[in-house]
């Protein structure tokens, strides 16, 4: 009987180590892909952003460059006195 026991116990805490175990490595390779699934989130907004960013820079150098044109042909006297 004692040989039973003992072989019982082995068992049981043979299951609980596995389990144990699995449990682990499973909360580990999600939380792994949970942050990994963040960081590729995070890099995509800040690429986004960034580029936005510079689309709205050129855009906006463009149009300050013809409102400049403009303003120069404009006021080209103004600007330019005549000697």
């Amino acid at each position: 009987m004692s040989k039973i026991k003992i072989l019982v116990v082995v068992v049981v805490v043979v299951v609980v180590v596995v389990v144990v175990v699995v449990v682990v490595v499973v909360v580990v390779v999600v939380m792994t892909v949970i942050l990994l699934l963040l960081i590729i989130v995070l890099v995509l907004v800040i690429v986004v952003k960034v580029l936005l960013s510079l689309w709205g820079t050129i855009i906006l150098s463009k149009r300050l460059c013809l409102s400049v044109l403009v303003y120069n042909s404009c006021f080209i006297h103004v600007d330019k006195p005549s000697p």
